[in-house]
């Protein structure tokens, strides 16, 4: 809860606070990498790297929906504002921007609620130790996705400094492949981590059927050893019947000497 609202603090300055320029870009950087320190100190500063990457995933899924809203919401624009009651009120525009952003707002934590449910199941192994190899693998689609934020934040700001200025008239027009981008942005990051997880299954399944065929190898190997042990017991059994048949044949006979020599000798073999 902590890093939680640490995050919240950040963001929400970033968005509403304009202390100088390009504090929001600034602000994006430290509620990733502040809340995500706070999160290792908190839990006695174990397992960085799944931690790094928790709050990497974090961060693009809660991006990714607000992005695709956003998306949504410059088609939505385009489509009312051509329309005769809109053109021709002021109160309506308002309460068209009110609705519309409750809407993108609520459709967004929506998703990202199903997104963490979907990851809570999908990831299993969030306490176990990420190698850092491990890491890196993850982290490759996710990099690539931190560096396009700040790319289409800047190309936003530079169509709203064009309207600012006079240079352009048209708000932000909708684009279906920056839609389209990020919809298979979110979910490449999910089926990656549902194969991953798999990959992971399948590794320890394997691992486990490999100690199992070994114990059961070592059991026949122990189960032939007993009966080798047991065929050895019964053949001392038949030989030490037969050596005290003879032992009692030569002592109902009175030959001491020569009892006495096989007992020497039956001693020696046994």
């Amino acid at each position: 809860y902590v890093p939680a609202l640490v995050y919240w603090i950040i963001n929400l300055a970033g968005r509403y606070i304009d202390l100088f320029d390009g504090f929001g870009r600034f602000a994006a950087i430290l509620a990733l990498i502040i809340p995500f320190i706070i999160l290792f100190l908190l839990d006695d500063k174990c397992n960085l790297a799944q931690k790094i990457f928790l709050c990497v995933v974090f961060y693009l899924i809660r991006w990714l929906p607000i992005e695709m809203m956003n998306e949504i919401g410059s088609f939505e624009g385009e489509l009312v504002y051509d329309l005769e009651l809109f053109t021709a009120s002021i109160t309506a525009v308002v309460i068209e921007f009110a609705v519309w952003y409750l809407i993108q707002y609520g459709v967004s934590l929506v998703l990202l609620y199903i997104s963490i449910r979907i990851l809570h199941r999908t990831y299993r192994r969030k306490k176990e130790n990420l190698s850092w190899q491990e890491l890196i693998m993850l982290l490759m689609p996710a990099g690539s996705l931190l560096l396009v934020r700040p790319i289409m934040l800047s190309y936003y700001k530079l169509w709203m400094d064009g309207i600012e200025k006079g240079t352009l008239e048209s708000n932000i027009h909708g684009d279906i492949f920056r839609l389209l981008f990020c919809i298979l942005s979110y979910l490449a990051m999910v089926v990656m981590i549902y194969f991953y997880q798999q990959i992971k299954d399948n590794r320890e399944e394997e691992f486990l059927r490999h100690a199992i065929e070994n114990q059961i190898e070592e059991t026949h190997r122990h189960i032939e050893r007993i009966e080798d042990l047991y065929d050895q017991m019964r053949a001392m059994r038949h030989d030490m019947g037969n050596h005290m048949t003879v032992i009692k044949g030569l002592a109902e006979s009175g030959k001491d000497t020569e009892l006495a020599e096989y007992i020497g000798k039956w001693k020696t073999s046994f």
